[in-house]
């Protein structure tokens, strides 16, 4: 700046860097604060090209400051200068500023001298001066005084600091909605002009001031519009959608290249009017230096829209590593997703594993490949994937590191406990985000607290009401509460508003088996006609046909639906669903079917796989297999409370200790809500051991739960076991009724089937 004695003349204007102030032909003109100090630089370098740096540098040594607020000083300077000045100062497009009119320097005048006849050699005066002087040198020398001026400094420390952060905590209104519009311009790569829009959904999801609408909620409103979901998303569309979501701001990112250069902008504006209500812009050499030039305009953007400084420091992690440093890996993830979003799994996966070859350490990448092998029922390949996110999780950002966190708590430690905990912290964070309720309902599911669970997916699906497979949540939920009306209308709904999905109608199949409405499930059966390769579907057809004593057919279901398995490329879930399916056909008498399904594969560590193995004669191997899985999953919530009991039980009862058994189960029935098998398994320990009022009690509680697990074979077994007990406890008519129950259950079963033979034998000799 120009030094204390020099004052500056510019058009009419002149500036006083001394008493701060401004003069035009002679009047005062407002303007203080920065927007004087820039001003002031500006002047005092005339005539040559000021970069953005340089000046923010100059005017705003000690602090981090957005290009918006010099931007917005800019502003006032040029409104304070008015019609006749507002052509000094030119806009460098993507650079900076030039200062352009002449400038003169004007000394300041001297002080006025002493007037005549002043005496400032009177004795008198002369010695007050000195005793005056004195007494101020003792009273701020005194120990007190400085006592006193050293507390106030710390007050005004103190108050400056709260200020401060008062400043960098303050929000500009409540949080925002915003619908993100295609590029506008391109890069002649239509896969980059995705990614880079990415970039700027990346750079806004990591806000929790900023919600972006979701792609499924932009699909399903455009199709409201009687467009196309893959139409382009132009400023009037984003607009209409932007109103029709209740939403407050369009985002419009814009590429404008001139040679090797590329100009980013980037704005928001009102939904309402069109009006700006933010804009950032950059001048960019490179064409890989696009994305962090999208980040930065971004979190200039989050500003103007209300969120605080202290927020976007603390929600702003740089695109490097916190994606990834390469802008092919970056392409790939995008590519990744546009196809998973229409369900294309497959191609999906296979560009996330090319993004994850170029960048080992694009944490992202592994999460999405972790969730579309689960999508793919691909459950090994989904844990390995997620080791390696969970293992590069301080590269993520801020909601990815959460997601991952509690992703893995859930699926690798499966400590539930702690899953749970880490979806609170981050619905703390996020509260309008759905994944985090979704995922706290899964977890609330395997603790079999269903009432907890309906709760987050209804908090999920109230965020986001496009998506289908939140219906699923919520009606699932509402089935195993017992809500079957309630159930039914959740899923009713969502189909009218054309957001079927498979896990819907299973839950539509099993709500008809459970209420015995045939016209219900007729519908189902109808709607897989027109959607064949759905195996979850299959599989529950299987499991109903089972517990009908339907074994062929069953077996048909099955097979069916390992074929669709192995045409998506999924041949682990084939695999891991025989496997599963071992316990049953034990259970429904078929001891062959259920050695062949234990055997077809590596016996993996799944409940039903030890209970059979023990069952066929190897309770030995089974309980090694058991402790090696406890000893790799010390906090698995699930196997701790609920399998390790009743697998110890069933070992005991193997080796022909009931009593043991019996000791062994109880701790399994504090959590009964995981599942039907406590109550089975304890029913039949009791059995063992001749407490047939215990063994009712069991029994009873298992046909009081139905909605627990519908397609649970003891939930027909447990007739013929109550048969069983009434029998034993010399209450025929009771036990007539119990036998009835279950041929009735069976009246369209296999012939020949052993249990449907033995049923019929004990009813025939119960009555004679």
């Amino acid at each position: 700046m120009p030094p204390p004695s020099t004052r500056l003349q510019f058009g009419d204007f002149l500036l006083d860097p001394d008493f701060r102030t401004l003069h035009r032909g002679g009047h005062p003109v407002a303007i203080t604060g920065k927007a004087f100090d820039l001003l002031a630089y500006m002047a005092a370098n005339p005539g040559r090209p000021l970069l953005k740096e340089e000046l923010l540098k100059a005017v705003w040594p000690d602090s981090f400051v957005e290009e918006s607020s010099l931007s917005q000083n800019v502003f006032q300077i040029r409104k304070a200068l008015g019609t006749e000045g507002e052509g000094a100062i030119h806009t460098l497009p993507g650079r900076g500023y030039l200062f352009s009119v002449p400038v003169a320097q004007a000394p300041i005048q001297p002080a006025l001298p002493p007037r005549a006849g002043l005496a400032f050699e009177s004795t008198e005066t002369r010695v007050v001066f000195e005793q005056d002087t004195e007494e101020h040198v003792r009273f701020w020398r005194s120990p007190v005084t400085l006592g006193f001026a050293l507390l106030a400094l710390a007050l005004l420390a103190v108050a400056g600091w709260l200020g401060w952060q008062r400043y960098e905590d303050r929000v500009g209104g409540p949080p925002v909605q915003v619908v993100v519009a295609d590029l506008d311009g391109t890069t002649g790569d239509a896969v980059l002009d995705r990614t880079l829009i990415n970039v700027l959904k990346i750079e806004m999801v990591q806000s929790p001031f900023v919600t972006v609408v979701s792609g499924s909620k932009m699909r399903s409103t455009m199709t409201q519009m009687m467009l196309k979901p893959d139409d382009a998303i132009s400023g009037q569309v984003a607009r209409d959608v932007c109103e029709r979501t209740n939403s407050q701001a369009v985002l419009h990112l814009a590429m404008a290249r001139a040679g090797n250069r590329y100009l980013i902008t980037e704005d928001a504006t009102n939904c309402a009017d069109g009006s700006t209500m933010a804009t950032a812009s950059q001048d960019v050499p490179r064409l890989d230096d696009l994305p962090q030039a999208i980040r930065k305009n971004g979190a200039s953007i989050r500003h103007s829209l209300g969120e605080s400084r202290s927020m976007i420091a603390r929600f702003n992690l740089p695109l490097q590593p916190a994606v990834t440093g390469s802008l092919e890996a970056l392409k790939d993830y995008t590519q990744s997703n546009y196809l998973g979003q229409r369900g294309k799994f497959p191609e999906a996966q296979e560009l996330l594993k090319q993004a994850v070859a170029i960048d080992p350490n694009f944490a992202a990448a592994y999460l999405d490949l972790a969730i579309t092998s689960g999508n793919m029922a691909d459950f090994k390949g989904s844990k390995v994937y997620l080791q390696k996110a969970y293992d590069l999780r301080d590269s993520a950002t801020e909601p990815q590191t959460l997601y991952i966190t509690a992703y893995y708590h859930q699926a690798i430690t499966e400590d539930l406990y702690e899953a749970i905990r880490n979806y609170k912290a981050w619905i703390a964070v996020y509260p309008r985000q759905p994944q985090p309720w979704a995922g706290m309902s899964e977890a609330c599911y395997g603790l079999g607290d269903y009432a907890a669970a309906l709760d987050a997916d209804q908090h999920a699906l109230n965020i986001a009401p496009d998506r289908a497979i939140l219906y699923y949540g919520v009606a699932n939920a509402q089935m195993r509460t017992g809500a079957y009306p309630a159930a039914l209308a959740t899923a009713r709904l969502a189909l009218s508003r054309h957001l079927d999905s498979e896990p819907l109608r299973v839950t539509l199949l099993r709500v008809g088996h459970l209420q015995h409405d045939a016209a219900l499930i007729a519908e189902q059966e109808s709607w897989l006609k027109e959607h064949p390769d759905s195996p979850l579907f299959l599989i529950n057809l299987g499991n109903f046909a089972q517990s009908e004593g339907r074994m062929k057919d069953a077996q048909g279901f099955f097979d069916r639906s390992w074929q669709v398995y192995k045409a998506q490329g999924a041949p682990d879930a084939v695999s891991r669903y025989t496997e599963q399916l071992a316990g049953s056909w034990w259970d429904l008498g078929e001891v062959e079917l259920a050695r062949n399904y234990l055997y077809s594969a590596p016996i993996q560590t799944e409940y039903d796989n030890l209970r059979v193995l023990a069952e066929l004669g190897s309770p030995d191997k089974a309980d090694a297999l058991l402790r090696d899985y406890l000893a790799s999953h010390p906090q698995s919530t699930v196997w701790n409370l609920h399998f390790a009991p009743l697998l110890r039980g069933v070992f005991a009862s193997v080796a022909h200790r009931p009593q043991d058994a019996v000791v062994a189960m109880e701790p399994s029935r504090r959590s009964d809500g995981m599942s039907l098998d406590g109550y089975y398994q304890r029913g039949l320990a009791y059995m063992q051991t001749n407490q047939w009022k215990e063994a009712e009690a069991e029994f009873r509680n298992l046909l009081a739960h139905p909605y627990i697990e519908p397609t649970n074979p003891g939930l027909v077994l447990a007739h013929l076991q109550l048969a069983r007990v009434f029998a034993q406890e010399g209450n025929k008519p009771a036990a007539a009724e119990a036998y009835r129950a279950f041929l009735n259950a069976w009246k369209n079963a296999d012939p020949g089937q052993p249990l449907l033979l033995a049923a019929r034998s004990e009813l025939a000799a119960l009555q004679r």
